[in-house]
């Protein structure tokens, strides 16, 4: 009763049908605990986290103050709950918020019941997520409509946004829930429209002289190297283009600006009064108006301008004739001979002439089209003949309906080709990213297609003895309770994968032997970390002549280590697609590029429409425009022109090369199909994750890596190779374990981890390891909490959770390091001429604090594990030192790769942390002296060296994002 009066007595006074929350000014201090603002609840925070704070509040004496936690220990939130509503009404949430500058606050409002029910997003999030990081204080304002339903449980979430240091600090105060009544509503739909209005016209106008002011640079560059033009002729010219692009460019800017004074607040107007409603209204026509008026005189004047500047061109010019030009042969045979950069262009930007010469100049060596809808086709048309004479490959989307079934798409490649095939600089097809799931062949002929396939690869005798004689009423839905459940489970991930494979060959096949043998350009799709058998990069990239793959990743380093994976086990190129959507910043999307360089054999950049110099008026037209204003970002065009200068000025370095490093981290894609079958939960780390953690985390002690794959060792692949980490790869065949023998009983170095090569290659488990050999130790069963490492080989390390390790027993091998309990947790092992180091836990690649998302940026690895890493593998270097080393402290979210040209070695830096410049960092070059060493992109620039007496060092010039460097030796 005490509780109920005192929840009445801080609710403020409430308008008509108002919801009443409970001390929405965050005045009065919990009952029970003063740091605490009553009527709110913590989740996942302390008092040290979530308080009250009185620092200059927005209003009255106090506020709400909000800390996120350390990585890797949840989000923090503040949360009230309401259930009284009317039901269908849309309401206002209206609040104030600041932060500190260091992270972004966040308002969501959630439908517990809903999320209680299983119910789908929509009614989950009922409103629009708010993000602010405003440091002075700011009034926002977001709608929600209720749910139709009474009684539901609804509650206001604060939060942070995501990889928010601890030392943000997100304040919030004076909060009101108030129905939108139909006089908000119409002053929100004139703000809407006008704000559309002007916002298009802006755009429209920018890329209208924007466009026309690049193409009289273009023409002048044309008649400079083709007419003659004496660059002091065309210098008055190219000042007068400047003055047009420099006035224009004001008035945009000014317009810009006050467009985002108008429109760039998100408008309480619930908190608005008769005047506001009438000033309000006035505001929004005359800026519009008068904005609309000041464009169109401004693009009058500049076309004017730019009109009297082209026929002067024109007239000094004269006689110009572009000789004929190629971006790119694009043949089967010429694949690997460019690093090449593929642009996809979707047809929103429609002057094709504009798009095409940009493009150009950019340059690009590949356009992918979007353009196969017959609807689109007069667009097509136009681009082709601007395709000469200069001549981009161009290669058309093909749909691939009725997949895996192969004649819709046979009949989509024989009509384009009647279309596009005599075409100039038409290439080929791309296909994609197609995937294979168990509805494509869970069929009564897939099942009996199955069949066939076990019958090919097995006798009866072998299928007796894996329990698999007889399949009769077998389906996929079966529980894998068994053995020979798994064995039947494991198989038809294979025999998808095998259809998938002959389906994609078939499809080049009959794309080549069309005439003129066009190309097949595919993308694979990125299901690696969750069900890799959905598209295997094992055995799709090993059959065709050349593969690409979308990370969804905006320039993490898993991009790096799946590119590695990619490119172990291809039959061809490799190439990165970034998708310039996802990433945040122009800074970020040129790191994502920069991957390319280190990582792959070419980049590939979805997509045009959103890193084109300025934005594409056309998609301004449909329902997508106020997602794409988020989309296209300033600065992507410049980071473009950045890097794809950057790939064309040292392409000669970056084609051909093979792995410069001895060290190889291993992932089995088996083990990967495996654990997607178990389903694991939540808190199980999958065996990507593992991998891709050491694989981090070995970077970030500067030991160049790669990536490769299990099932992709040969004797052949090894023979370079100095260290193999091997950790959970749990499903290992027989063909491996003997490569793998063979290879340290040669001298190798084998750093192996937890269950490896515990269960066969169907995931049955075997009463002891495959290589236990190689191990020195034989498996005894598993010890359920370690606990740390204690400190042996390195400090003390903290393994995550209550994961188990494996419990052996040595028997030729040494015991190193235990467990807390004793028990051996770090094993060394000579086999024949090489070394195995055993650590009995799984989870050292995992020992780091921060999401387990692919997406993560930052892993702050616990202390000692990097260290680990490190130690064991300068174990199996030769002299203990790769070819180069770092000499000097380098920031953790550098990476340094190696790669082979011949003799020569390449090295690539590359930053991962976002707005920071890499200074003070030095390279020394072990053994012999080099010849010479150089920037490619630089040639001419001497590097001073300095002779250590084992080796050169050289300083390394400030970069921000990647710089590369060519040891050529004598």
């Amino acid at each position: 009763m005490l509780i109920a009066l005192v929840m009445a007595l801080l609710a403020v006074p409430v308008f008509s049908q108002e919801i009443a929350l409970v001390n929405p000014g965050f005045e009065q201090p919990a009952e029970n605990d003063a740091t605490l603002p009553a009527g709110w609840q913590r989740w996942q925070a302390t008092p040290a986290q979530v308080y009250l704070d009185e620092q200059a509040p927005y209003e009255g004496t106090r506020c709400a103050a909000l800390r996120p936690n350390p990585p890797g220990k949840g989000t923090v939130v503040l949360k009230q709950y309401f259930t009284d509503y009317e039901p269908g009404v849309e309401y206002e949430v209206v609040f104030a918020g600041r932060t500190n500058g260091v992270a972004a606050g966040r308002l969501n409002i959630i439908n517990w019941t809903a999320i209680e029910d299983k119910r789908g997003r929509k009614d989950i999030y009922p409103g629009t997520v708010v993000t602010f990081d405003n440091t002075d204080w700011q009034v926002f304002g977001t709608t929600f409509i209720a749910p139709k339903q009474t009684g539901q449980q609804l509650y206001l979430e604060l939060s942070h946004g995501r990889f928010a240091p601890p030392e943000a600090i997100i304040s919030w105060d004076d909060f009101s829930i108030r129905p939108v009544l139909p006089a908000h509503r119409k002053l929100l739909k004139l703000t809407g429209e006008s704000d559309h209005a002007l916002y298009t016209t802006l755009v429209n106008t920018r890329f209208e002289i924007g466009s026309r002011c690049d193409m009289a640079d273009y023409f002048l560059d044309d008649a400079v190297h083709h007419a003659g033009m004496s660059e002091d002729l065309a210098r008055p010219l190219r000042r007068r283009i400047e003055d047009v692009r420099d006035g224009f460019d004001a008035v945009i800017a000014q317009w810009t600006r006050r467009h985002a004074e108008v429109y760039g607040v998100d408008l309480a107007v619930t908190r608005l009064t008769d005047e506001d409603f009438a000033a309000r209204e006035l505001l929004l026509r005359s800026t519009l108006a008068d904005g609309q008026l000041a464009l169109e005189n401004a693009v009058a004047t500049a076309t004017q301008a730019l009109q009297s500047l082209e026929a002067d061109a024109r007239r000094a010019a004269g006689e110009l004739l572009i000789p004929p030009q190629t971006a790119s042969e694009v043949t089967t045979d010429t694949l690997g001979d460019r690093f090449h950069r593929i642009v996809s262009w979707h047809g929103y930007m429609t002057d094709e002439s504009y798009v095409h010469r940009a493009m150009w100049d950019l340059p690009a060596t590949i356009v992918q089209g979007y353009l196969w809808r017959e609807s689109n086709w007069p667009l097509r048309d136009r681009f082709f003949e601007a395709n000469t004479p200069r001549t981009f490959p161009y290669f058309e989307r093909v749909v691939a309906e009725g997949w895996p079934d192969l004649t819709a798409l046979r009949e989509s490649v024989q009509r384009e080709m009647a279309v596009l095939g005599d075409r100039p600089g038409f290439r080929g097809f791309e296909i994609d990213e197609p995937s294979i799931m168990d509805k494509h062949v869970a069929t009564d002929e897939g099942y009996a297609a199955f069949e066939q396939y076990l019958a090919g690869k097995y006798s009866g005798e072998e299928r007796a003895a894996l329990g698999i004689a007889d399949t009769t009423g077998w389906t996929i839905a079966d529980e894998v309770e068994t053995d020979a459940h798994r064995v039947l489970w494991m198989e038809w991930q294979r025999f998808k994968i095998d259809l998938m494979t002959r389906r994609l060959v078939e499809a080049e096949e009959f794309i080549k032997s069309q005439p003129g043998e066009p190309v097949l350009l595919p993308v694979i799709q990125q299901f690696l970390p969750s069900e890799p058998q959905r598209a295997s990069w094992v055995s799709v990239p090993a059959a065709l002549d050349w593969i690409a793959m979308d990370p969804y990743s905006g320039g993490a380093p898993s991009e790096a280590f799946e590119m590695d994976l990619l490119r172990s086990n291809s039959k061809g190129p490799t190439y990165l697609v970034v998708g310039t959507c996802y990433d945040p910043t122009a800074g970020r999307f040129n790191k994502d590029m920069c991957i390319s360089l280190a990582h792959a054999d070419g980049l590939w950049v979805w997509c045009w429409v959103y890193m084109s110099k300025y934005r594409a008026p056309g998609f301004l037209a449909n329902g997508w425009e106020r997602q794409y204003r988020h989309l296209w970002k300033p600065g992507m065009w410049e980071a473009a022109r950045e890097v794809f200068g950057k790939i064309d000025a040292a392409e000669e370095y970056l084609v051909h090369t093979t792995s410069g490093t001895p060290i190889a981290v291993v992932f089995s894609e088996r083990t990967g199909i495996f654990d997607s079958g178990e389903k694991p939960g939540n808190d199980l780390i999958r065996h990507f994750h593992i991998i891709q953690g050491l694989y981090q985390g070995l970077h970030q002690t500067h030991l160049a890596e790669e990536a490769v794959f299990a099932e992709a060792l040969t004797a052949e692949s090894l023979a370079d190779r100095q260290v193999l980490l091997l950790a959970d790869a749990r499903l290992l065949n027989n063909r491996e374990v003997g490569v793998i023998r063979e290879w340290v009983r040669g001298g190798g170095t084998l750093i192996a981890m937890g269950p490896t090569s515990l269960c066969d290659e169907w995931g049955r488990p075997q009463e002891d390891y495959a290589l236990a050999d190689v191990f020195g130790a034989s498996y005894q069963g598993t010890i359920e909490k370690p606990g740390a490492i204690a400190p042996g080989l390195s400090n003390e390390i903290a393994l995550p959770g209550d994961h188990e390790a494996d419990l052996i027993e040595p028997t030729t091998a040494t015991v190193t390091a235990s467990y807390a309990g004793g028990q051996p947790a770090v094993l060394r092992n000579s086999f024949g001429s090489g070394t195995c180091w055993l650590i009995t836990n799984a989870w050292l690649g995992a020992a780091y604090s921060g999401s387990a998302s692919l997406k993560s940026i930052d892993k702050i690895y616990q202390p000692g594990a990097r260290e680990l890493l490190e130690r064991l593998c300068r174990t199996g270097i030769a002299g203990g030192a790769l070819p180069v080393e770092l000499w000097t402290d380098c920031p953790a979210a550098v990476e340094m790769t190696l790669r082979r040209q011949g003799e020569r070695l390449i090295v690539h830096l590359l930053n991962y942390a976002n707005d920071t410049t890499v200074s003070g960092v030095s390279l020394r070059v072990t053994g012999d002296t080099p010849a010479r060493i150089f920037d490619p992109t630089r040639p001419n620039d001497a590097i001073p060296v300095h002779d250590d007496g084992d080796g050169v060092r050289f300083t390394v010039p400030d970069f921000d994002n990647h710089t590369m460097f060519v040891i050529q030796p004598r």
